[in-house]
């Protein structure tokens, strides 16, 4: 929780570590100056939050977290421009407002759960 403290953080890069669930703060999916968060091949077991509101996000990594649930459907990150969540166990569509995410570059997906891309924002 401490980390929650470092308010300007803008770089977080926690891959290869041997943190769960119990030890890995949801609140950083609230962090106002993140721009680049990586938390790779980590067992951290959980459901991404339903709304993630990082303003400034524009990487966001989470290869072979097992993620789960399904795939967050209010997702406020204008700057995005790379959403790489391969290797989880994500499900769900693909949420409409992802298309306001003007700036993405790179969506990789493969290896989750999900089950339709039909409703995938025209704009793409």
């Amino acid at each position: 929780e401490d980390i929650i403290k470092m308010k300007f953080l803008t770089t977080l890069v926690v891959s290869d570590n041997d943190i769960t669930t119990g030890g890995f703060p949801l609140e950083i999916f609230t962090m106002q100056f993140l721009e680049h968060l990586d938390i790779s091949n980590m067992y951290l077991n959980f459901t991404l939050p339903a709304q993630i509101k990082l303003a400034n996000l524009k990487h966001f990594v989470a290869i072979n977290s097992h993620l789960n649930g399904d795939f967050p459907y209010n997702l406020q990150l204008p700057k995005l421009e790379d959403l790489v969540l391969n290797n989880n166990s994500l499900a769900g569509n693909i949420p409409q407002n992802l298309s306001m995410s003007v700036n993405l570059k790179q969506l990789m997906l493969q290896n989750n759960r999900m089950r339709n891309f039909r409703d995938f924002p025209s704009s793409y």
